[in-house]
């Protein structure tokens, strides 16, 4: 049988469907003008086409990207595009703002995109309906996926990385996909890429059929058919910034002729479709259905770069910024204030402007702008929380002492040690703090001020504390200043009179107990850590390595691909202690400072306990003194073959990482590009594993989401960043910003939590939150006591559940959004208090667009309503209030 025969027998029932699209990068080795311009072209071309072809058909993803700046500069094309979509020829798949990584923006952000996203092109577009959500160049995503598409309105989800992975799993090209919930969805999977190398087709249609149809068929359709589970195949005729019905190099293609010489010549059928034509096709056929974790890993190549300055810590702050912006107005909103919808939303829409899947390679004139706009967004967004907490805090009854409101925006009471700047204008002396309820509330002095005036009688004008507090749920607590003299230890900055037992200067070892565990520190790093029973967790005398230590690791540079990472290591620099010393000593912190080296890199390291906590918090300054290419981490001993469990976007995942398939699986070098760097994978915030017998838990607070395993030394890793020396590039990375070398001081903070028991993971769960969440005090400043009428102490949200997180609540067209998921995979009761009488409660999709589930009961008075969760459910609900 000749290798026609053969290709004919393997599609004989089957069709061939084409989607054309261009891919679009917010800019990606080009300057951002340069797409600007390209986008322009391309959307021309497709609309010149569909004048002459009433077949072709072509698809776009986003508003920011491509639309954007046709929308801008070609208005007067603007209806003749309204009707190609109103003809269904120009489809809109995602319909959001940015082409967004799910696994690398905040939670909200990716909700954000849709909801912003949808809003504007159903403005744009009122009849077209969005409804597939189009993965394209990023991870196929996390396990939640289903059901946050799901509540966004889409019945079709096409992803594709890691096709080389997938395919090694046997994942099929379409399939039913149920994620935590069981929620499912249809998908599809592969390559955004495809018939832009044809030069086969130069070929003669007549004489050389048999050649021209068996190029096409190995290089556009085997590995689909081999993966397909179904008769329609898809393929896709574009690629990055593709023009239409042309190839890579913009060389015009004969596609046209080829598509109809083969309908000619072959049997089945090959056509242009839309994707929501594919996904009517493929929803009417039996579709296998695959359950949780799709991809552990997600793709090595978006491992945080420029240190601090990266755009990945400006996403990430902003994302939490905003959401506590949003939830501190929604609580003024509740007692009349003017909530600023229309400010938020612009912020939401810069932050999704530097959220681009394809921007932290920007090169250095377009990176500037974007951080720039970060960094504006950024000061917005503190102002916006300034503002919300004085407007609060002005509605307080006050008194004659000096006051603090500290105000908590997550869902659960804290109990915590925080810092507090104590100002006295008039000059201080000894004090004590009380709460609202009268109580003594323990406090620990760290650093006193004084100017250079010798106010009479003042001790200090200024003072940083550290006072325990508690604080209801979505709600506030005060603190009362009362100066008298005062009994106790006192502890100053550098420690002068310090009652200790032991001389702190020159100390060789020394424990902490913090009453849940104890930690015993030697020569500048940790020695031992113990369980509140005493049984260790970890020695250093078993020669693993020290928890928290910093790994400077060369890696060879590529002159072609310093974007890409090829596992060459060339050497590791440890962290080696030089000098170290206690700053702070309890009763309420520890704080140990070491200082030293990795290599040259300088490392100042602050490892911190406090009292009644299970973690142990690393500060980590790391200021970079050469531009070797590598990454620098910080690594934590582990059990070799416990079990690992990461955080995901609104739940958790087991990941059996020794397992995955990494490295070059097939003799294309790109079909694995994603797992180059093996034992990489990604998480939210923190990882769970083993040590000791005991479980443990790494724990982000402002690094990046990537982790790493590291079996022969028994470790796994957080990674910190990448350091790329631009000046040995021989292509366009040679052009990016120099923040890629990762120049000056960079600081990164992480906690190893020793929870030590499997249903730890909600504690986990909830740390993890509350270093994303803050206490925020606000100082009471005078102002008139009339017209103040709110309790020093309140709940204004009372939400009770064992297992509820509130991910959002902000106001949206005078209604309120409340919304939260189930963390701990069970099913349970949540009960909602509010501090005013709510009118409506209802569950919403995030359009607006009321759903089917469970019923939500309310109290006689509608001061209160319950509902139950369901294991991993995420509930957005519309409130409305009686004004």
């Amino acid at each position: 049988m000749t290798d026609m025969a053969k290709i004919r027998e393997k599609l004989k029932n089957r069709n061939i469907h084409i989607i054309s699209h261009a891919h679009s990068d917010y800019a990606w080795t080009h300057y951002r003008q340069w797409h600007i311009e390209r986008y322009i072209l391309i959307i021309n071309e497709v609309l010149d086409i569909m004048k002459e072809n009433p077949e072709f058909t072509w698809m776009m993803d986003n508003e920011n990207h491509m639309l954007a700046p046709f929308l801008r500069y070609c208005p007067h094309r603007l209806e003749e595009f309204k009707q190609r979509a109103f003809e269904g020829r120009l489809e809109i798949t995602n319909g959001t703002i940015s082409l967004v990584r799910s696994t690398q923006v905040g939670d909200e952000t990716f909700i954000r995109n849709i909801i912003l996203g949808k809003r504007f092109f159903k403005k744009l577009l009122p009849d077209m309906e969005i409804n597939v959500y189009n993965n394209m160049d990023v991870a196929i995503g996390h396990s939640q996926l289903p059901q946050l598409l799901k509540l966004g309105g889409y019945t079709g989800f096409w992803g594709w990385r890691p096709q080389g992975a997938l395919d090694y799993k046997g994942i099929p090209r379409q399939f039913v996909w149920k994620g935590l919930d069981g929620a499912p969805i249809t998908c599809i999977r592969g390559f955004y890429g495809g018939l832009c190398r044809m030069d086969y087709l130069e070929k003669d249609f007549d004489k050389e059929w048999a050649a021209i149809a068996t190029a096409f068929y190995h290089n556009e359709l085997e590995k689909i058919n081999d993966n397909s589970c179904v008769p329609d195949l898809l393929i896709v005729q574009g690629m990055d910034d593709s023009r239409p019905l042309r190839d890579y190099t913009d060389k015009p293609s004969k596609i046209l002729d080829f598509i109809e010489a083969w309908n000619q010549k072959e049997d089945c059928k090959l056509s242009f479709i839309t994707v929501s034509g594919y996904f009517n096709r493929i929803a009417v056929q039996p579709l296998p259905e695959i359950e949780g974790v799709l991809d552990a890993c997600d793709v090595e190549i978006n491992t945080p770069s420029k240190g601090e300055k990266g755009l990945w810590r400006m996403r990430q702050e902003l994302d939490r910024l905003l959401l506590k912006a949003e939830t501190l107005w929604a609580f003024a909103a509740f007692y009349g204030e003017r909530y600023p919808e229309a400010r938020l939303e612009e912020l939401w829409r810069m932050l999704l402007g530097i959220s681009g899947h394809a921007t932290e390679f920007t090169l250095d004139s377009d990176f500037e702008e974007l951080y720039s706009k970060a960094l504006a967004a950024k000061y917005h967004a503190e102002e916006l929380i300034r503002q919300a907490k004085y407007l609060l805090t002005m509605k307080l009854t006050c008194s004659d002492r000096k006051q603090y409101v500290i105000y908590n925006t997550v869902s659960w009471e804290r109990k915590e040690i925080i810092p507090l700047h104590i100002v006295q204008p008039a000059g201080g002396k000894k004090y004590k703090l009380a709460d609202s309820s009268g109580r003594d509330v323990p406090y620990q002095i760290c650093n006193t001020f004084k100017g250079d005036v010798p106010y009479q009688g003042a001790e200090f004008d200024e003072m940083d504390i550290l006072a325990e507090v508690t604080v209801p749920g979505m709600g506030y607590n005060s603190l009362y200043i009362v100066e008298e003299n005062v009994k106790g230890k006192r502890v100053d900055f550098g420690l002068d009179g310090v009652d200790i037992d032991f001389k702190i200067k020159g100390a060789s070892s020394q424990t902490v107990d913090t009453g849940e565990i104890k930690v015993i520190f030697k020569e500048g790093s940790i020695f031992c850590v113990m369980d509140k029973e005493g049984r260790i967790v970890y020695d250093k005398k078993t020669g693993r390595p020290v928890p928290g230590s910093i790994r400077f690791t060369k890696v060879r540079h590529h002159e072609e691909m310093a974007w890409f990472f090829f596992k060459h290591y060339q050497g590791v620099a440890h962290f080696v202690p030089v000098h170290y010393r206690w700053e702070e000593y309890g009763p309420l912190r520890w704080k140990y400072v070491t200082e030293g080296f990795a290599g040259v890199q300088k490392i100042r390291q602050e490892i911190a306990l406090s009292k009644g906590s299970k973690h142990i918090d690393f500060n980590t300054d790391i200021e970079c003194m050469e531009s070797r290419t590598g990454f620098f981490s910080a690594e934590f001993p582990m059990d070799n073959g416990s079990k690992i469990t990461a955080d995901i976007p609104f739940g958790i995942e087991e990941r059996d990482i020794a397992n995955e398939p990494y490295g070059q699986l097939s003799e294309d070098l790109f079909e694995n590009i994603e797992r180059y760097w093996e034992g990489v994978f990604t998480a939210r915030s923190w990882v769970d594993y083993g040590l000791g017998g005991k479980r443990n838990s790494l724990v982000s607070e402002n690094c990046g989401h990537y982790f790493m395993l590291d079996e022969d030394n028994e470790s796994i890793s957080i990674i910190l960043t990448r350091v790329i020396n631009n000046e040995e590039s021989k292509d366009w990375v040679r052009h990016s910003h120099p923040y890629n070398k990762c120049a000056g001081k960079h600081n990164f903070k992480y906690s190893l939590f020793v929870h030590g028991e499997d249903d730890g993971l909600m504690d986990v769960t909830r740390f993890s939150r509350e270093l994303a969440a803050k206490l925020e005090p606000e100082a009471v400043i005078g102002g008139n006591p009339e017209g103040r009428y709110l309790p020093d102490k309140l709940s204004i949200l009372d939400i009770k559940s064992e297992s509820a997180v509130v991910s959002a609540f902000y106001n949206e067209d005078n209604r309120y959004i409340l919304r939260i998921y189930e963390a701990k995979g069970i099913e349970s009761k949540i009960e909602v208090k509010s501090a005013v009488t709510m009118d409506t409660v209802a569950p919403v999709d995030f359009n607006g667009n009321i759903v089917k589930r469970g019923s939500v009961d309310f109290s006689e008075n509608k001061s209160s309503f319950s509902t139950i969760l369901k294991p991993w459910e995420i509930i957005n609900l519309q409130v409305c209030i009686l004004t």
